[in-house]
C-alpha cells in the first residue's frame, strides 16, 4: 500500500469551487494565492497483528509542507468498511498517535477478526483530509498452536494448548475447564484428537473459520468449536451421518485421519471403527459413513482392514486388507463424481515384484502411515522370513503409487517391542520406539542403534510423530517425542518435547527451539513443556 499524502479529491474540489465563484463576484484585482499545506503520512504497516487484551501504538510520521501548526489540524483513527475513505463507521481515536487497548473499555475493536482502519489528518481551515489505511488482525491467543488430549486420571482427560502467535509459545492449561466448555470429559477413556479443514464445521460468525476439532473416546466422537471448544450434542458424529446397516447407532470412531494429515484437506477425513475405513468427506454429505470402502465388489462382507492407513494429500490411500493379507488403493480422487460405487471401494493393485510385491501373502502389516503429505512408508513382518522389514512408497500422480524402497530391519533392534514410529520427511532416518527405549534406523544402509538420552529418567513414552505435515512449513521436519512419568501426579506427570534432526549424517536429535534464531527483542525459547497429563494425542490447531 502506497503511503505519503492523499486528497479527498471531491470535499476538496466542492470548496474550491465555492471559493471560486465567490472571489470571482467580489474580485477587486487582489491575485495573492496560497498553498496549501500538503501533510505527507509516514510510519504506518500496512498490517498490524495483535490479539485480544494486547495494546496496540502507532506513532505516525508526519511531514508538513508549511511546518506543522497544531491547532490548525485534527486526528480521526476509525473503522471503515471499505478503503473509499468516506465510508468509515466507528471512531477508534482522536489522538495524532494511536495508543488503544485490544478489547479494552470501550474499544470498538474488542474481538478476534480483521479489522480495516482508516487515519486521517484533517486540515481545520480548509477542509482538506489526508489519509492512510490498513489493517489491524485480531487473534485470540489460544486459537492456533498445538492442541494436546492429556489424561488428568483414570478415566478422565483435557486439552492443553501450546499457542502459536507472533512468533512466540504461550502455554494454556485445561481448556476445557479454562473456557468452561461443555464437552464431558470424565468417565471416558480418551483415543485422539483431529483438527482439519472442514466445510461443514461448527464455526463461530464468518471469516472462514472452517476448521473441525474432533474429539475421540471409548464412549463417544464428538466435535467442539475450533474457537472456545464450545460443545453441542448435535456435534457428534453420529448426529451428521446417515445410518447404515454398517453402523451402530451411537458411531464410535476408533480412529481419524485427514486426508495426507494435512491441514488444508478440504473436509476430507478417513474413520476407522469396527475393522473398517469409511470416508468422510463434507461435500458427500448425503452419504456420510454410509458404506466402508473396504467393502470389494465380489464380496457381500468388507474384508477386514488394518487401522493403519497412509493417505496422500491429493490422490487417495492405501490400507490394508488383512483377510487376504494384501494392500489396496482407494482412490479419493473419484469421490467427486457422486455416490458411485467407486467412493465406497478400495481396488487391488496390478501385480508387480518390482522391489516388493503389494499382494505378497506373507506380509503382515505392523504399521503404515505418513512421511510428508505424499510419501508414506510401511512396517511389515515377512511370514516366510520371519523378518521385518521397510516399504516406502509415495503418491505423486493419480493411480500410479510408485514404490521407493524395500529393506530389512537390523536384528538388534527389538521390533517386537516397538510401538512408536516417527519418518523425518527429509532425511532418511526412521525413528522408533517401545515404552522406555528410542532407536533409529538410518533407511539407505537400514543400520539400526539406540538413542539415549532423550527420555528423562523414569519417563516411559506416551506418543511419538513427526511434524511434517501437520504444521505450517516453517515448523516441519520436527519429531514430537511425548513421555509421563507413572509414578507422578495424574494430571501433572506428562511432558512434550521437539526435537530438530541435524544434518550430520548421523541423524542426531537437537532440542529444537523457537524461532530457530532469536528475534531481534531476543526471544527464544525451548520446545519443551511439562506439567499437564500423559499425552495421548497431539495435532495443530487452526482458528
Amino acid at each position: 500500500m502506497n503511503t505519503g499524502k492523499y486528497k479527498i479529491i471531491a470535499l476538496l474540489f466542492a470548496a474550491l469551487t465555492l471559493i471560486t465563484v465567490g472571489s470571482c463576484i467580489d474580485d477587486k484585482g487582489n491575485y495573492d494565492y496560497h498553498e496549501i499545506n500538503e501533510v505527507t503520512i509516514e510510519g504506518i504497516p500496512d498490517t498490524i497483528t495483535t490479539s485480544v487484551g494486547a495494546r496496540v501504538q502507532v506513532t505516525p510520521q508526519l511531514t508538513f509542507s508549511q511546518g506543522e501548526n497544531p491547532d490548525n489540524f485534527e486526528y480521526l483513527w476509525c473503522l471503515t468498511e471499505s478503503y473509499y475513505p468516506y465510508n468509515f463507521t466507528d471512531s477508534v481515536s482522536i489522538e495524532r498517535n494511536l495508543d488503544i487497548e485490544i478489547g479494552g473499555e470501550g474499544s470498538v475493536i474488542n474481538r478476534d477478526g480483521t479489522y480495516y482502519v482508516l487515519y486521517l489528518v484533517i486540515n481545520k481551515e480548509t477542509g482538506v483530509r489526508y489519509y492512510h489505511s490498513f489493517n489491524i488482525i485480531v487473534y485470540d491467543r489460544s486459537q492456533i498452536g498445538y492442541i494436546m488430549m492429556c489424561e488428568t486420571g483414570t478415566d478422565s482427560f483435557d486439552l492443553d494448548l501450546i499457542s502459536v502467535f507472533n512468533d512466540t509459545l504461550t502455554q494454556y492449561h485445561r481448556a476445557l475447564e479454562l473456557y468452561n466448555s461443555d464437552l464431558p470429559h470424565t468417565g471416558v477413556k480418551p483415543i485422539d484428537i483431529l483438527c482439519y479443514g472442514d466445510y461443514i464445521s461448527p464455526a463461530l460468525g464468518a471469516g472462514g473459520k472452517q476448521y473441525a476439532l474432533w474429539v475421540l473416546t471409548d464412549k463417544w466422537t464428538n466435535r467442539v468449536r475450533v474457537e472456545n471448544f464450545e460443545f453441542k450434542p448435535e456435534f457428534n458424529i453420529s448426529g451428521i451421518s446417515i445410518k447404515s446397516d454398517y453402523l451402530p447407532e451411537n458411531i464410535i470412531a476408533d480412529k481419524m485421519i485427514s486426508t495426507a494429515g494435512h491441514a488444508n484437506s478440504a473436509g476430507k477425513a478417513y474413520v476407522y471403527l469396527n475393522n473398517n475405513w469409511f470416508f468422510y468427506n463434507w461435500a458427500q454429505s448425503g452419504w456420510l459413513l454410509s458404506k466402508p470402502i473396504n467393502a470389494a465388489s465380489n464380496i457381500s462382507v468388507p474384508y477386514k482392514a488394518s487401522s493403519y492407513l497412509f493417505s496422500s494429500y491429493t490422490y487417495g490411500a492405501i490400507l490394508f486388507n488383512e483377510t487376504d493379507n494384501r494392500f489396496e488403493y482407494h482412490p479419493e480422487f473419484n469421490e467427486m463424481t457422486g455416490p458411485s460405487t467407486g467412493m465406497f471401494k478400495t481396488t487391488r493393485f496390478s501385480p508387480d515384484e518390482e522391489i516388493f510385491n503389494w499382494e505378497n501373502p506373507n506380509y503382515r502389516l505392523v504399521y503404515m502411515g505418513n512421511r510428508d503429505a505424499f510419501a508414506g512408508f510401511a512396517v511389515v513382518k515377512n511370514a516366510a522370513t520371519d523378518k521385518y522389514e521397510l516399504l516406502q512408497f509415495n503418491f505423486r500422480v493419480a493411480n500410479a503409487p510408485a514404490k521407493l524402497g524395500r529393506g530389512e530391519f537390523p536384528s538388534n533392534l527389538p521390533m517386537e517391542s516397538i510401538k512408536y514410529y516417527a519418518y523425518h520427511p527429509t532425511q532418511p532416518y526412521l525413528f522408533l520406539a517401545s515404552e522406555d527405549h528410542l532407536y533409529k534406523v538410518n533407511t539407505n544402509t537400514m543400520a539400526g542403534e539406540e538413542v539415549t538420552g532423550i527420555i528423562p529418567a523414569g519417563h516411559k513414552i506416551s506418543l511419538m510423530k513427526n511434524t511434517a505435515i501437520r504444521v505450517p512449513t516453517t515448523y516441519s521436519g520436527r519429531i514430537i517425542i511425548c513421555t509421563y512419568d507413572p509414578n507422578g501426579q495424574a494430571g501433572e506427570n506428562g511432558q512434550m518435547t521437539f526435537y530438530d534432526v541435524a544434518s550430520d549424517g548421523y541423524g542426531t536429535l537437537q532440542l529444537a527451539k523457537h524461532p530457530a534464531t532469536p528475534t531481534v527483542a531476543g526471544y527464544q525459547v525451548e520446545m519443551r513443556w511439562t506439567g499437564f497429563g500423559k499425552v495421548i494425542g497431539v495435532d495443530y490447531k487452526q482458528p
